[in-house]
């Protein structure tokens, strides 16, 4: 019987022993989980830009602005290439086409999905005039309740025959935007895109 009694103490000793270290295991693995870092969503790789001119009365002048970079296109850059020509004095309907082709990744549609933290803005020297397009996709800025118009489709006017330049960028995450002021202005956020071209107006 004393045997017996013994072995039960044992047990019960090693019963209550066990039960709050299994406990405490179980709250530190918790503890762990709620440390873990939230993961974080890389940057896109912006490898190829296209800025398509169509004229309005003439379907077959067409003016592409092009960057291409395999590094991503962010630093301000002035192409190389010769000056592109455009018509004096036309309109053009104008589009845009983003790709990350290293990875085969259309960047555009993951713009427009986050049309909240995006804002093109552009600048000529070349005697343009721009307005955003009505079906250009809307947006609001965190913070902000004023809608803006992303900038991807837009409708630009020429001037008259001279030289000068068009600039394209693309700001993420800025802190203020002007969508419905000349070429668009924001303040704040990063550039995705910032690239200058020469232009030719005759």
């Amino acid at each position: 019987m004393k045997s017996n009694l013994l072995n039960f103490t044992k047990m019960k000793t090693i019963k209550l022993f066990i039960l709050p270290m299994l406990a405490l295991a179980l709250f530190a693995s918790c503890s762990d989980d709620d440390d873990s870092p939230a993961p974080v969503n890389p940057p896109e790789l912006i490898t190829d830009v296209a800025i398509i001119f169509t004229n309005a009365a003439d379907d077959t002048d067409v003016v592409t602005l092009t960057a291409v970079s395999a590094d991503g296109i962010v630093e301000p850059t002035l192409n190389d290439e010769p000056p592109l020509v455009f018509t004096a004095n036309a309109t053009y309907n104008v589009t845009v086409t983003i790709f990350d082709n290293v990875n085969d990744e259309n960047i555009l549609e993951e713009i427009v999905d986050e049309v909240d933290e995006h804002f093109f803005v552009y600048a000529t020297t070349a005697g343009f005039t721009m307005v955003r397009d009505a079906d250009d996709p809307v947006g609001t800025l965190e913070g902000s309740s004023t809608p803006h118009k992303l900038g991807l489709e837009t409708t630009w006017t020429a001037g008259a025959a001279t030289t000068g330049t068009i600039t394209v960028q693309l700001i993420h995450e800025p802190t203020s935007i002007a969508s419905d002021v000349g070429f668009g202005a924001a303040s704040g956020g990063e550039f995705d895109i910032n690239q200058t071209w020469d232009v030719v107006l005759q």
